[in-house]
């Protein structure tokens, strides 16, 4: 009896590891660069998850532009996903503003075809190199303060059209008109950040793109 449990057992865990196996290569096949980008988009999205759409993607600044037909624009580098306008932010509201240079209008281009992304041999990314009249320290200053202003937009846009009530339920008519208020806060802020500095407006993206 007890010989005859054992093979059963072992039957089974067999089958487990084959089924396993099995399915582990059907799916790295199914799985192409393009969709990559699209999958780490859609684990962000947390408001209006039913209304997405379809998604299509663009190569951009040593990243990839992903633009769904809703309009919620994103920009994906090195694993991290950025909201790149006011819808994407509401949909996503815990990940990263894009920086500047990357905007909607930057992510429609790309993924529509307008603009070519640049490509230049043995440069990894076509992002302009960090002003060197601002030391390290100041630049990282400056990343800081890019960070608070753009979460402070998004407090202010959330204390005045808040997305969720008291029980967690998403209040739908918010949700756009949260988008656009922190949208327009955020921009208004970086320009701000950027006569602050006197900076020119891709050196800002530089200094933000820098690690």
């Amino acid at each position: 009896m007890k010989k005859s449990v054992v093979i059963m057992a072992l039957a089974l865990l067999l089958n487990g590891i084959i089924l396993v196996s099995c399915s582990g290569g059907n799916s790295a096949k199914s799985v192409t660069a393009s969709e990559t980008p699209i999958t780490a988009v859609k684990a962000t999205v947390e408001k209006q998850r039913n209304a997405m759409g379809s998604f299509k993607t663009s190569p951009l600044n040593g990243g990839t532009a992903v633009l769904s037909s809703r309009d919620w624009a994103y920009w994906v580098k090195d694993g991290q996903v950025y909201a790149a306008n006011g819808l994407a932010m509401g949909a996503s509201p815990n990940i990263p503003k894009a920086p500047v240079g990357v905007g909607f209008s930057e992510i429609e281009n790309a993924v529509k075809g307008i603009i070519k992304p640049v490509v230049t041999s043995g440069v990894k990314y076509d992002i302009p190199k960090p002003p060197e009249r601002f030391t390290l320290g100041e630049r990282k200053t400056i990343r800081a303060e890019s960070s608070q202003v753009t979460a402070e937009a998004q407090a202010e846009a959330e204390r005045m059209y808040p997305m969720s009530d008291a029980q967690g339920r998403t209040i739908v008519g918010n949700l756009e008109k949260n988008a656009e208020l922190s949208g327009q806060l955020t921009a208004k802020a970086e320009k701000a950040l950027i006569e602050k500095y006197g900076l020119e407006k891709n050196e800002l993206l530089a200094i933000l793109m820098e690690r």
